[in-house]
């Protein structure tokens, strides 16, 4: 097998070296970005950004996936976190769903409305009580 070193015979090896190590140090930080949820953080987009909602308790945002609630609410704002797990996995789902939670009730939710859990990420629409 010919030696890649002596392809580049402009090159002197020991700068040939440090670039392939440098080029090996992006890649690695680039690909551990990928897995962070810091490069997708948590998101609230308000849909009336200029009304002010008081915070809640996170204990108390309910969660509704398939049905709808049955007092009258607002739609306040649309939830999404990035997740890299399994939805399969009961344990990591619900601290996933407490974090949406979380971010919710510092908005000033009620209750989480169209829940839509995938393995990737987690979205939903925030409500407030009419």
């Amino acid at each position: 097998m010919k030696n890649v070193l002596s392809s580049y015979p402009f090159i002197p090896k020991s700068k040939l070296y440090k670039c392939r190590l440098f080029l090996l140090l992006i890649a690695l930080s680039v690909s551990g970005l990928s897995c962070s949820n810091q490069m997708f953080p948590d998101t609230f987009i308000a849909l009336n950004p200029d009304k002010d909602y008081k915070p809640t308790s996170a204990d108390s945002v309910q969660l509704y996936v398939t049905q709808l609630p049955s007092k009258p609410y607002h739609e306040i704002g649309i939830l999404y976190i990035s997740t890299r797990t399994n939805r399969y996995d009961a344990g990591v789902v619900n601290q996933n769903l407490a974090i949406l939670k979380k971010v919710a009730a510092k908005h000033g939710a009620d209750a989480i409305i169209r829940l839509d859990v995938t393995d990737f990420n987690i979205k939903g629409v925030a409500v407030s009580w009419k």
